[in-house]
């Protein structure tokens, strides 16, 4: 297998376009963990080829003040979710008997 042409992503820095982007959605991720968002100087901080993924797990080790939590579904949700789809199969089921008889 040839390794001609293949760069790694690492090696080259990221666009302006690509930048603006990545840091929109560092601000938008640090939204939805509910951190503070980053301000300019902070995102300017980053590396120009800093990936999403670093570029969030750096802001969160450097947000102020905030704690993430994770939004996994609970499971009394999926337990009242289940609960509900297996009662409307049951009565389903129930009422397509009847009317077969």
């Amino acid at each position: 297998m040839s390794t001609i042409g293949r760069v790694s992503r690492r090696a080259r820095p990221l666009t302006p376009r690509a930048v603006r982007m990545r840091n929109a959605c560092v601000c938008h991720a640090a939204a939805r963990l509910g951190l503070a968002a980053p301000g300019d100087e902070d995102l300017r901080a980053l590396a120009d080829d800093a990936s999403l993924r670093d570029a969030v797990e750096w802001w969160k080790a450097r947000a102020p003040g905030a704690v993430a939590e994770s939004r996994s579904p609970s499971g009394r949700r999926l337990v009242l979710k289940t609960g509900l789809i297996t009662a409307v199969t049951l009565l389903g089921l129930a009422f397509s008997y009847g009317r077969a008889q």
